[in-house]
């Protein structure tokens, strides 16, 4: 296989989001992981203690298998995204921005396939 065989597995310009850790600085088990899912309108469970949590978040060790997005502004709306209700402050609930984030490029994804040669 050469170099011209190769075929890019996704569109250039396309983000993923790491949480770098909470704004708070408090750690958790979503620092340093790349965001897979992310709801702020439905309850999740936060990995370590089992405890139910205002939003779904998922998250993965490898950036590869992170959400993509079309680019940095789709990826800080997703950021952004209104959870229910308000804080006390009277501002919208939007739970994720509770975290730092970093919004990269994706990363080269290692799950191409690879033609055989046949001989």
């Amino acid at each position: 296989m050469s170099f011209l065989d190769l075929k890019p597995p996704i569109l250039p310009g396309r983000k993923i989001i790491r949480i770098v850790g909470t704004t708070d600085g408090i750690a958790t088990a979503f620092d340093g992981k790349y965001l897979k899912e992310y709801d702020p309108m439905r309850d999740g469970i936060e990995p370590n203690s089992g405890d139910v949590m205002i939003m779904h978040l998922v998250v993965v060790d490898k950036p590869e298998d992170a959400a993509l997005f079309e680019d940095a502004q789709a990826a800080l709306d997703c950021w952004r995204q209104r959870g229910r209700g308000f804080r006390p402050d009277g501002n919208w609930n939007r739970p994720l921005t509770g975290f730092t984030v970093e919004v990269m490029d994706d990363p080269p994804r290692t799950n191409l396939t690879e033609e055989k040669e046949t001989t």
